[in-house]
């Protein structure tokens, strides 16, 4: 969002899944990298995560401390009070689809689309039973789709696997989760018009040692596509 703002290069829709879905909000609160950046940076793992003696949660973390960051950092309550128009995935755990949500209260929104299986226990949302979105979609590009927008960019995390030749039942099922991943990203990724791939390495979801080196690595490769979106922009390109 910093190399864009530097550019000069307007965001009309922010699509997020995951921790997606958390940059999204708080950016869409501030209209300002700048901002989004001060909050975020010096935020450490207990800013936004809990543990809940709740037996069959289905989580470890109950998620009350990511919402209470959320609260405590945004001038919005709900959707429509954005400055920008925000979609969060998630995944509805009953129909195993997609659930998009862009209305309503923001925070618990967020929840449920940050919510990692085993990890962070499922939200009760509207009537479903909400997790990750990025279980489905890491990288939510059907989603803008559906808005017809000019270009669509899209933001690739994907770490390298740390276990090629995995020999326990642990690490046998990571890399099975990690392949899974990879494959859902790359359909995802062939419907955008522009894809942003920071060199990341192997940083763990957790791992919040390296937010600033992850940062620096987010800013520079999106500078070095900003000839590419440029030029799109300037086409004349018929909406879907």
């Amino acid at each position: 969002m910093q190399a864009l703002e530097e550019a000069h290069i307007p965001v009309d829709v922010l699509v997020g899944s995951s921790a997606g879905s958390i940059v999204a909000s708080l950016y869409a609160d501030n209209q300002s990298f700048k901002k989004t950046y001060a909050i975020m940076m010096p935020a450490g793992f207990w800013d936004y995560a809990d543990i809940g003696n709740l037996s069959g949660a289905g989580g470890i973390i109950t998620g009350y401390q990511l919402e209470n960051f959320l609260v405590s950092h945004m001038h919005a309550r709900n959707f429509d009070q954005l400055q920008k128009k925000v979609i969060i995935a998630t995944t509805d755990m009953e129909t195993g689809k997609l659930y998009p949500i862009e209305s309503g209260p923001v925070a618990p929104a967020v929840l449920a689309s940050s919510a990692i299986p085993g990890a962070i226990k499922p939200v009760q949302l509207y009537g479903h039973r909400l997790i990750d979105g990025g279980v489905l979609s890491p990288v939510p590009v059907e989603l803008a789709k559906k808005l017809h927008p000019k270009i669509i960019i899209a933001v690739n995390l994907s770490t390298k696997s740390t276990n090629d030749s995995p020999t326990s039942a642990l690490g046998v099922l990571n890399s099975a989760m990690y392949i899974m991943s990879m494959r859902l990203t790359e359909i995802s990724l062939k419907e955008a018009d522009v894809v942003i791939s920071p060199k990341v390495g192997d940083v763990n979801v957790f791992d919040l040692t390296k937010k600033h080196e992850v940062y620096l690595a987010g800013l520079q490769a999106t500078r070095e596509q900003i000839p590419t979106i440029r030029k799109l922009l300037e086409g004349t390109r018929p909406k879907l």
